[in-house]
């Protein structure tokens, strides 16, 4: 049985295909549209511009992960998973860490996988995120976001094992025992 991908769905791929291929200056909301057999309108009720879809793009897929793992969701396994995403979309990943405009990734991805950090210290191990967790999780989603944005920018290599390690080796104390 399969199930039809909703509109929302639709350009959540089509994004990701196209920012394979070409830098987000390079992309209209019409060819974004267009590639999926959608309208501008259908487009603009989902997101608000070419740079929400991509940002948001990547975000889904991590939510989508968590949602699929719920029952045996930890930072370890997220960091697998982003870290595979990554690997499997490096020209995507490049071409959305390349634009620094507003609506960048980097700022949107702070707020993005902090959410997720909560969500999965929350509903995996039960625990509730302090005032002080909050902060140290922001602190080092915000530091790993930056490295991770200039290795892709420099274009040196890490394989998906090393950043894990790398990611895994910097958390902080207090977030440890959620991996």
């Amino acid at each position: 049985m399969s199930t039809q991908k909703s509109s929302k769905e639709l350009l959540i791929d089509s994004v990701i295909e196209l920012l394979s291929k070409y830098p987000i200056e390079k992309l209209t909301v019409s060819k974004i549209a267009e590639s999926c057999s959608l309208s501008k309108r259908t487009f603009y009720y989902h997101f608000s511009d070419k740079y929400d879809l991509a940002n948001k793009a990547y975000y889904y897929q991590m939510r989508k992960y968590c949602e699929n793992h719920k029952d045996s969701l930890s930072l370890h396994g997220f960091m697998t998973h982003m870290a595979e995403f990554i690997h499997n979309h490096p020209h995507y990943i490049k071409h959305i860490v390349m634009y620094k405009g507003q609506n960048n990734l980097a700022d949107s991805n702070v707020l993005y996988m902090r959410k997720i950090f909560v969500y999965i210290i929350e509903n995996s191990f039960g625990d509730r995120v302090t005032d002080e967790l909050f902060n140290i999780i922001t602190f080092y989603i915000g530091g790993m976001t930056q490295y991770a944005t200039t290795i892709f920018l420099e274009g040196t290599e890490m394989n998906r094992e090393e950043a894990i390690s790398l990611f895994e080796k910097c958390i902080p104390m207090p977030l440890q025992k959620y991996l």
